[in-house]
């Protein structure tokens, strides 16, 4: 048996012996591990749902105990203007300076509150910070 072209005889021999660890059949596609994977993957979110949902449908169900123990109680501070962030309280209505309404509150940005104040003299809307 002469050795093909720029193959030398070690070569050769690896890669029948490569050759014969290749299976003559391939296995069955659903045993496939990526296969088994996907299907077991969606199963588990299939039952985390299902615990979510259940524990989630009870829960709505229970009544709150009215014990005062069990009740979050909200601190108010500097004379009841801040709340526990130290934050002042914005109320839709609020008239600043008595030339700013505050229309509403938008949220919360880095350096504090946002909110939507009307400016009475030019008779338009701005955002406050």
């Amino acid at each position: 048996c002469q050795p093909a072209p720029g193959y030398s005889p070690q070569v050769l021999s690896d890669m029948t012996i490569l050759q014969r660890r290749i299976p003559p059949s391939f296995r069955d596609p659903a045993s496939a591990p990526l296969r088994k994977l996907s299907v077991d993957l969606i199963k588990t979110y299939k039952h985390i749902n299902e615990v979510y949902y259940t524990k989630k449908k009870r829960r709505a169900q229970q009544v709150p105990p009215e014990d005062s123990s069990t009740k979050k109680e909200r601190k108010v501070y500097n004379d009841g203007y801040d709340d526990d962030n130290y934050d002042y309280i914005v109320k839709n209505g609020e008239k600043w300076l008595d030339r700013y309404e505050i229309d509403s509150l938008i949220g919360k940005g880095s350096f504090g509150q946002v909110s939507v104040s009307h400016l009475k003299v030019k008779n338009s809307f701005l955002v406050n910070q």
